[in-house]
């Protein structure tokens, strides 16, 4: 057998070997032991619409903001302020507008 065959056969399998290393150090991990169905179904259920936790709605500093933009219609930064605030209250239609 010829000592070059050898040598590509040598290089051949420590390349496959360093694919394969790099081919599975980029999976994501498989569901770590306490995640399976083990679990109480409370913990596994969808959270309820009541437990997302939103932000009271500070009206004095919406009533400012909105002042501020309808005096000027070309300030983009007071108007994604509001309806940041409109949307972390969960008032949804109002931070459309």
């Amino acid at each position: 057998m010829p000592r070059e065959s050898i040598l590509f056969g040598v290089a051949g399998v420590f390349f496959g070997l360093i694919v394969g290393w790099i081919i599975g150090s980029q999976h994501a991990a498989g569901p770590r032991a306490g995640t399976t169905a083990e679990q109480p179904a409370a913990q596994t259920a969808a959270p309820s619409p009541q437990a997302d936790a939103t932000v009271p709605l500070d009206e004095s500093r919406a009533a400012a903001l909105r002042a501020s933009a309808e005096q000027n219609a070309r300030d983009a930064a007071t108007r994604v302020q509001l309806g940041n605030m409109y949307l972390d209250a969960g008032r949804f239609p109002k931070a459309a507008r």
